[in-house]
């Protein structure tokens, strides 16, 4: 797992694919083992809405997305109401799709999909406002979706985690020390997942306390990680099967 602090900023004038590609940082959630909490805290919303077939308009986030074919995507979405949730974008790549901007990462967006099935159909997205985000915090944002990713189980909703997900990214777009937001989140991302600290929330401005911070929530991070250490491209192949075996089966229909 990279971590932000630790790699050069790049040039301003450098171009997103020079600095991070998703697919390179963030593990597909397909054959995740969720963690298993150690408090109440896991889950900030009711369960009742995850396997509703058609979903509208629902506030979301996108983590992650994979070339499927030459116009289509796999990707993965952070939901507010519905957790993370995996789907495909059937001509998302196509100038004029309609789903075109699902491809916008850091960015809130609105979004309906269809289907209960482990993979759902994208059937529309808009954007929902604009996060302006510059290149040198881009590697930041990145480490927010690892985060996600790998800290969460499918479809689990996290309402709260998502709000500080928001913040985090305005912050950053605010131009808020990275330092200040990462282990803001870092420290939100573990309390929401159920592997909190027992001690007060600290000052998370006090740079000069941050170093033994960092090293602390770091450990624990690792720790937690460590049970959920995946294979990127074993997951993403396993996303490319279960959808061509999906659309072969809705061919013969």
């Amino acid at each position: 797992m990279f971590m932000p602090e630790e790699i050069a900023k790049p040039e301003a004038d450098s171009k997103p694919k020079e600095i991070a590609k998703p697919e390179a940082y963030a593990s597909s959630f397909a054959a995740h083992t969720p963690l298993t909490p150690s408090s109440s805290l896991a889950s900030t919303a009711p369960h009742t809405h995850t396997h509703k077939k058609r979903v509208s308009d629902a506030q979301a986030f996108s983590l992650q997305c994979i070339s499927w074919s030459e116009h289509s995507l796999i990707v993965t979405l952070f939901s507010r109401e519905y957790g993370l949730i995996a789907g495909v974008a059937k001509s998302a790549k196509r100038p004029y799709s309609v789903l075109r901007p699902i491809s916008a990462h850091f960015q809130p967006l609105r979004v309906s999909w269809s289907g209960t099935g482990e993979i759902k159909t994208i059937t529309r997205v808009e954007t929902d406002g604009f996060i302006n985000l510059s290149s040198e915090n881009l590697m930041s944002a990145w480490y927010l979706n690892e985060l996600i990713l790998r800290g969460i189980a499918k479809e689990d909703p996290h309402e709260r985690l998502y709000d500080y997900y928001v913040q985090a990214l305005n912050d950053l777009a605010a131009h808020v020390d990275a330092r200040t937001v990462l282990r803001r989140f870092e420290w939100q991302w573990l309390c929401e997942t159920g592997y909190g600290f027992d001690t007060p929330e600290p000052d998370f401005s006090d740079l000069e306390k941050e170093p033994e911070l960092r090293k602390q929530l770091r450990l624990k991070i690792a720790i937690v990680l460590n049970r959920t250490s995946l294979n990127v491209r074993e997951n993403q192949n396993h996303l490319s099967r279960l959808i061509t075996t999906r659309s072969k089966t809705e061919d013969t229909q």
